[in-house]
């Protein structure tokens, strides 16, 4: 079981705190029994040895938007953005905080690069319909 699992790697990273790959694990095994809080604090403890890696900040994305930190949200799909311009998810994960909060602006060109990026279907039925073509 999860809880299993979450025992014996509690136990792993008591014995190594500092493993950053322990942490990412158990930050993945925390979101899987929704414990969001919990599994932030392991894959900040991961960014912190990985500051390039855009999969933590995909985790921490979606940790931070459960928590209703769209704004700290948005900084991760920001982060991810820069290190990697053509990450057709993170583009489409930031449009859609971006239309949640009526910058359909912001969002259409979120989504318009999703779709370039990653022919992103979501995006695209997004783009159809909120957002003039000129």
């Amino acid at each position: 079981s999860l809880e299993e699992k979450l025992k014996e790697l509690n136990i792993r990273v008591a014995n190594n705190p500092k493993d950053a790959d322990l942490r990412w694990q158990r930050a993945y095994l925390f979101d899987s029994l929704n414990l969001p809080l919990k599994s932030l604090e392991d894959i900040n403890f991961f960014i912190g040895k990985n500051p390039k890696n855009t999969a933590a900040y995909f985790l921490r994305a979606k940790l931070k938007m459960a928590l209703d930190d769209d704004s700290g949200a948005i900084n991760d799909f920001n982060k991810i953005i820069y290190l990697d311009n053509k990450n057709a998810e993170a583009h489409y994960q930031r449009g859609l905080i971006r239309s949640k909060y009526k910058d359909i602006t912001g969002a259409c060109i979120d989504m318009k690069k999703a779709v370039v990026y990653g022919q992103h279907k979501q995006a695209r039925i997004f783009v159809e319909k909120h957002c003039p073509t000129k």
